[in-house]
């Protein structure tokens, strides 16, 4: 197989030789084949290469450095003109650029008769040998070689081979691209949602089922999948990336640098590069305030993206710290330009108030916001649907699931209809759809969309990815909450793996999901195993978290079990760690009652009652004390439905052990009665 190609210069040469683009600008790649190429070398049968080296053409004709893929249903003029602009921007020279282009290179003669064989060995060979590929791709946003299984075929090459993967377009589609990525950020998005290379197309479906199952012999297709948008990913950042450098420099467009920063941080998010995101959103930040007297819009949009990116690196003080701020720039400058914007502002104001767990304010905020934008946009308008997902989630946190549950079905339907299955915006409300799903205990629909959503992580992003590890951390929780713990233990473990790499051993992150290793061990009664896995966490939760961690503790609990299990002498080290800990968390929780903090108080009583049930039984003082504490706390923060539980339970308990004369009983029935009246 010829791996010579046509340099730059002739290709455009020949477009003028032709008449120009003018003349050419309806016909295809196939019809430029069937109306030119073929009549030109019908007599010799060559390709036109081997024709032009007959005529000792070698100015023209040499072996090509570059393989270029296309789609023949492409405008051959938008083709040139892609490769054109593609090399110019490169300062290639045309004289001595020489393209492996399949028009030109291979023979157009009897191409039916040849076996699939032939054309494998032709592209691998070509593209081994070159070791630079460069894809036409138009429509961007919809690009056909996607959709095609010989251009798949030629990216599984380059991949297989090493080669170097390049993109280029036709001026009026990167004229577009960079009108549209601007203004519409997430319209790469959809890209990610509809590839898959499985479901590409060949004119012969039997290259297509030869294709296939080459790509399955050697790799996978979400491997294959995950190459591609890699490739196209890491190309739109770079083109993001050089427009923004154009806008920063002399005289400097800041709203165009605020407005690719915005978009070029997102896409460093959506790649699992969050540290790059916020340095990128940060410099956008920065010049929001030097504008003069600030622009509150921008600084607002960079403080809530840099709260949601260091949510990503579970840097949650930094991230508490932007929603603050986004909070403050609501306040202080009203955006009442227009309804869209009041409801936007409506939607953050929300948002603030959910990062703070104050989920009955952002409900108010929501609700008004989901109304208005129901009535201004329609149902199906991206802007609704993240409203409703709001909505949704904060009834959710409020464990209303009743009320949560429709929201997310509607939500997650007209997503898939609109974006489609695989859109991160779709997958993203999956994910909330499967945690109510579990929390109702319909198992059955939450593992099956669960599974559904790992297929579509994996499709679209390396195992590394936030996305990938929610979608693989739900299954696993799944599978443990039904007692599956075979099928959950390797899922945590993988998990675990990828969290150390990611944040480090001895993150958080990473030490949670190591307690859920242990305990799926300590479920299908591992006990040796499950006591080293826990006893790692607990000693490494004891060196690195700060005070009444809630995994720390949770792995002193399962501990404790594995050493009373298996006997062993270091069950009253575990047991001393926990009564002073109770001891502790009673005390801060009396301190955070009288000082109003009644959440953190209504925890410290929770750790509390969890170590004095275990080891001394629900009739014992100290439980009985935690659970009336635990009753005023919640009648303090006026939850006098909880109160009156609590209460309840104290009173019944303490009159069963001491008797209903009993001081305590009598002090309990006073107040639970006041309880009772409110």
């Amino acid at each position: 197989m010829s791996t010579f190609g046509v340099s730059l210069k002739f290709l455009l040469e020949f477009v003028a030789s032709q008449g120009g683009k003018n003349a050419l600008q309806s016909l295809t790649t196939t019809d430029i084949c069937e109306k030119i190429v073929k009549p030109m070398t019908e007599k010799s049968q060559l390709s036109l290469c081997d024709l032009l080296l007959t005529q000792e053409r070698t100015d023209i004709v040499q072996e090509a450095s570059w393989f270029v893929s296309h789609a023949w249903k492409y405008l051959f003029v938008d083709a040139v003109d892609a490769l054109e602009l593609f090399f110019s921007e490169r300062g290639d020279d045309p004289a001595t650029t020489f393209i492996w282009f399949d028009l030109f290179s291979n023979s157009q003669h009897g191409t039916g008769n040849r076996p699939f064989h032939w054309w494998q060995t032709t592209f691998m060979s070509a593209i081994a040998k070159m070791k630079n590929v460069v894809m036409i791709l138009q429509p961007w946003d919809d690009p056909i070689p996607l959709t095609r299984a010989w251009c798949l075929f030629e990216l599984y090459s380059t991949q297989q081979t090493g080669s170097s993967f390049h993109v280029s377009m036709s001026p009026k589609e990167a004229e577009r691209f960079a009108a549209g990525i601007a203004s519409n950020s997430d319209a790469f998005y959809k890209i990610l949602a509809h590839v898959d290379c499985e479901k590409s197309v060949a004119w012969n479906p039997k290259d297509k089922d030869q294709i296939f199952a080459v790509v399955r012999q050697d790799t996978s297709f979400n491997a294959l999948n995950r190459m591609v948008l890699l490739v196209f990913q890491k190309w739109l950042l770079s083109k993001v990336d050089k427009y923004r450098q154009v806008a920063f420099e002399e005289p400097r467009n800041n709203a165009q640098v605020m407005k690719l920063s915005l978009v070029m941080g997102r896409l460093c998010v959506h790649q699992g590069e969050a540290r790059k995101a916020v340095d990128v959103f940060k410099e956008g930040y920065d010049i929001a305030q030097t504008e003069e007297g600030g622009n509150s819009d921008a600084m607002l949009n960079f403080a809530s993206e840099l709260y949601k990116t260091y949510l990503v690196l579970k840097d949650n003080d930094r991230a508490q710290l932007y929603a603050d701020q986004a909070m403050e720039y609501e306040k202080k400058h009203e955006r009442s330009h227009n309804t869209a914007d009041k409801l936007q502002s409506l939607n953050n104001i929300g948002a603030h108030w959910s990062s703070r767990g104050e989920y009955q304010k952002a409900l108010m905020y929501y609700k008004e916001c989901y109304e208005g934008r129901m009535k201004l946009l329609g149902p199906n308008a991206e802007d609704t649907l993240t409203t409703m997902n709001n909505l949704a989630v904060c009834y959710m946190k409020m464990e209303r699931f009743d009320e949560a549950l429709p929201l997310l079905e509607g939500c997650y339907k007209r997503r898939t209809q609109t974006l489609g299955e695989g859109h991160p915006y779709t997958l993203a409300t999956t994910q909330d759809l499967i945690f109510v799903y579990r929390e109702q205990n319909q198992y059955e629909k939450a593992t099956d969309l669960a599974e559904t959503s790992l297929s579509h992580v994996l499709r679209i992003f390396p195992d590394n990815h936030p996305d990938t590890i929610l979608a693989r951390r739900s299954l696993a929780e799944l599978a443990r909450v039904q007692d599956q713990h075979s099928k959950a233990e390797p899922l945590f473990k993988k998990i675990y793996e990828i969290e150390c790499n990611e944040y480090g051993a001895e993150t958080e992150a990473a030490l949670e999901t190591l307690l859920r290793v242990g305990k799926c061990q300590c479920n299908q009664s591992n006990f040796q195993t499950a006591g080293d896995t826990l006893r790692k966490t607990f000693e490494s939760c004891k060196r690195v978290l700060k005070g009444h961690n809630r995994t720390l503790l949770d792995a002193a609990y399962e501990l404790l079990m594995v050493y009373d299990r298996t006997k062993d002498e270091r069950v009253l080290g575990i047991l001393s760690f926990l009564r002073n800990s109770a001891v502790e968390a009673n005390t801060l929780s009396v301190q955070c009652t009288l000082s109003g903090q009644f959440e953190k108080a209504e925890d410290y009583c929770y750790e509390g009652l969890k170590f004095f049930r275990t080891t001394e039984g629900d009739g014992s003082q100290n439980t009985i004390m935690i659970q009336k504490n635990l009753g005023e706390v919640n009648y303090h923060s006026r939850d006098y439905k909880k109160s009156k539980k609590w209460f309840e339970i104290a009173y019944e308990n303490n009159c069963r052990v001491n008797g209903r004369q009993h001081p305590l009983s009598l002090s309990i029935a006073e107040t639970l009665s006041e309880a009772c009246f409110q």
